[in-house]
């Protein structure tokens, strides 16, 4: 219930931007400028756009996308941003990245020094 609780307070922030340089550097700028989740950096379809899409409290979200919006302002790559507040439950699970666990592959020393032995003959 507490994760429920969790996601129904959070919010969506997306900005589209041009060119895949300036979408890195944008969600550069806004994760070291609030406390937000980087959800996705992919490309729309024509153009080279790129959609950047955070999570995070309302106000950390809103100082995100108008600190990126900024950004590519300024470098001519704004096409458009926008804060979704508490956003249907639908909208931020389709959203939400799936965690993945990536497990280390044994080192070479690690696997020779398992020997396996053979039974005794008698």
């Amino acid at each position: 219930m507490a994760n429920k609780e969790h996601r129904v307070k959070q919010s969506l922030g997306l900005l589209e931007v041009c060119g895949l340089a300036l979408a890195i550097s944008c969600a550069d700028i806004m994760a070291k400028s609030a406390s937000i989740t980087l959800l996705a950096l992919e490309k729309t379809n024509g153009s080279g756009w790129m959609v950047i899409k955070i999570t995070g409290d309302v106000a950390s979200v809103q100082a995100a996308i108008t600190t990126g919006a900024h950004f590519a302002e300024q470098r001519n790559g704004l096409v458009a941003h926008k804060v979704i507040a508490r956003p249907g439950e639908g909208i931020l699970l389709a959203e939400a990245p799936s965690p993945s666990v990536i497990e280390p592959e044994p080192e070479a020393s690690e696997m020779a020094d398992v020997v396996s032995e053979a039974p005794a003959e008698e």
